[in-house]
């Protein structure tokens, strides 16, 4: 997919694909300039997993939707998508519903926001 010109949308909802899956995701999304919907509901990603996924999208300019929903997501993973968030243009919408992200990811994500 890194060079795949034509998939718009990725769905990998209810995959298990853990962090490791998502990892490899994030190396794909570094060269990738045609994805704009990416699904990984309900896949066992961890904060790790998280912090791939940001960093990969602090660079890339495609991705508009980002649904992390009901993931293992901390608040380390959820201040990495935070600091994503500042930089990032392009992303319009972002769930991050049902995961683990506590007090001071909550915290992050509202500074980059208004940002």
């Amino acid at each position: 997919l890194g060079t795949n010109k034509s998939v718009i949308s990725l769905n990998l909802t209810d995959n298990d694909i853990g962090d490791d899956g998502a990892l490899a995701l994030a190396n794909m999304l570094v060269s990738n300039e045609t994805i704009t919907d990416i699904n990984l509901r309900t896949n066992k990603i961890g904060d790790d997993g998280a912090k791939g996924i940001a960093t990969a999208l602090c660079t890339n300019k495609s991705v508009t939707t980002l649904n992390l929903t009901d993931n293992d997501i901390g608040d380390d993973g959820a201040l990495a998508l935070a600091n994503m968030l500042v930089s990032n243009e392009t992303i319009t919408d972002i769930n991050l519903r049902t995961n683990k992200i506590g007090d001071d990811g909550a915290k992050g994500i509202a500074t980059a926001l208004c940002t």
